[in-house]
């Protein structure tokens, strides 16, 4: 088998401190992220393939306890496509809820899975763009 290279090798910082952003990703205007609970729309602050972090006004009004599982559907990029999920509610600080996503299939977790990744590759292709002036230390870079 050949194998074309077709693209030219991407340096990028990596920052030890992000390890936990690195598998979550916020919604941006290039990769909307979209969740309705019920009849009610939230505001997601970002989505990793086991859970999401939003803002509700009246979270008490949707989780009567933390063990409580609510359906909800889950609309990502500009398709919207909406990919049915139940929450698990794991935290709830003021009006922000971070909740576990469980009972989606597996056609769901590929879904989100390339979402994420697609979103991932974004952001990088971004900062290198944006840093494309600056020389790198190539000592605290990766190879993509």
């Amino acid at each position: 088998m050949f194998w074309k290279k077709s693209k030219q090798a991407i340096y990028v910082d990596y920052p030890e401190s992000q390890r936990r952003r690195d598998y979550r990703v916020a919604p941006s205007t290039h990769t909307p992220i979209q969740l309705t609970i019920g009849a009610t729309p939230v505001t997601v602050h970002d989505i990793s393939t086991n859970g999401v972090s939003f803002h509700c006004d009246e979270p008490s009004r949707l989780f009567n306890n933390t063990d409580d599982e609510l359906a909800a559907l889950l609309y990502l990029g500009d398709q919207h496509h909406p990919l049915p999920v139940s929450l698990e509610l794991i935290a709830q600080h003021h009006n922000e809820c971070r909740c576990r996503l469980i009972h989606y299939n597996l056609q769901g977790q590929k879904i989100l899975s390339q979402f994420i990744v697609q979103h991932q590759k974004m952001e990088i292709r971004a900062i290198h763009e944006s840093q494309a002036d600056q020389p790198s230390d190539p000592s605290n870079s990766y190879d993509i």
